[in-house]
């Protein structure tokens, strides 16, 4: 298990420019938003694709006040596989 940070972009989340280290998350890993976005940041799943997102867990730590909303829209399911 890996925790794999978020960037403080609005790149899909299957490229690698999407998170630290260039790697994105996996069936194992936690995918972490950890970052205060200045403006609101709006992500699209996955970029040329419909496989959907399958991580270990999802973790919210920003403190940004507002509402966050994870859709997948119609590039498939996103799957927590348990942690």
């Amino acid at each position: 298990m890996a925790i794999i940070d978020k960037l403080n972009n609005a790149n899909a989340l299957n490229l690698a420019s999407s998170w630290t280290g260039g790697v994105f998350p996996g069936v194992a890993d936690l995918a972490r938003w950890n970052f205060n976005a200045v403006n609101t940041v709006s992500t699209g799943l996955i970029a040329g694709g419909t496989n959907g997102l399958s991580v270990g867990a999802i973790q919210i730590t920003s403190t940004q006040a507002g509402i966050t909303t994870i859709t997948s829209g119609t590039a498939g399911p996103i799957t927590l596989n348990g942690y």
